[in-house]
């Protein structure tokens, strides 16, 4: 039969004609259909969104459309690389985060959300749902790491009807039924880790530390050993291991 929906319940009608043209009595069976992938969803929309913080963010979204079955599961897709318009692909769900550590890719699954899927949980399903990027959760072969500071992040959502993974733990997307969102249109960015100090010393009697909520450089000397001298110190100083490089020069007479 053709023209049918997914996830949809059918009564079929039978019935028989005898040699002779008399019918039998009519018979009615219930059938469903099977799950599809759920329909392309539109530009991810975040409800809310909260503060982020140096290592992690929090945001809501909107459950996906369930007329081709309900979702059992959502990966959450993060980007480290502006992404806007395209949609996560299938290579993107077999990365992990320390595939992205590792550089050999700018995208990682980070979360994988379970609402759950069965019948009887389907009333008790809030319209949203509320993930938590860089808590150090993990799910089979999945880590949800610490973001870096002071970095720009584009995420994607990928919803499933059917969801199954491989003996690693990774999803197995030619096996799964899925749609992508596109990835945020705008980044979401991490502070500075304002509470982190670095300290450098330059002499015995001289230290330098680096407070990055500030910016500033606090020289504490010991006069005794330099009274009357200049010091000049240029400094580069290798901020994160992004590569924002932080240069100061001071020139303090003693």
């Amino acid at each position: 039969m053709q023209g049918l929906n997914f996830n949809t319940v059918y009564t079929v009608t039978m019935t028989t004609l005898s040699s002779c043209g008399k019918p039998s009595a009519m018979v009615q069976k219930k059938c469903k259909t099977y799950n599809g992938s759920p329909p392309e969803p539109p530009a991810l929309t975040i409800v809310t969104m909260s503060p982020p913080s140096p290592y992690s963010f929090q945001f809501t979204f909107p459950e996906f459309d369930a007329s081709n079955g309900l979702i059992e599961a959502y990966a959450v897709i993060v980007s480290s690389v502006n992404a806007e318009g395209k949609r996560p692909s299938a290579d993107d769900l077999l990365k992990t985060y320390d595939d992205f550590k590792s550089k050999t890719s700018n995208v990682y699954v980070a979360v994988i959300k379970n609402p759950g899927a069965s019948t009887s949980q389907r009333s008790l399903r809030a319209a949203t749902q509320t993930v938590n990027i860089g808590d150090g959760s993990t799910y089979r072969a999945y880590r949800n790491g610490p973001l870096s500071p002071s970095s720009s992040y584009w995420v994607g959502i990928v919803g499933f009807t059917t969801i199954i993974y491989n003996q690693d733990g990774l999803i197995s997307p030619e096996k799964s039924l899925y749609a992508p969102t596109p990835y945020t249109s705008s980044s979401i960015d991490t502070p500075i880790d304002s509470g982190k100090c670095h300290t450098v010393v330059v002499t015995s009697k001289i230290t330098l530390e680096f407070c990055f909520a500030s910016f500033r450089l606090l020289l504490f000397h010991s006069l005794s050993s330099f009274t009357k001298k200049k010091l000049s110190i240029k400094l580069r100083f290798l901020l994160f291991p992004e590569l924002y490089l932080f240069s100061k020069e001071i020139s303090q007479h003693l």
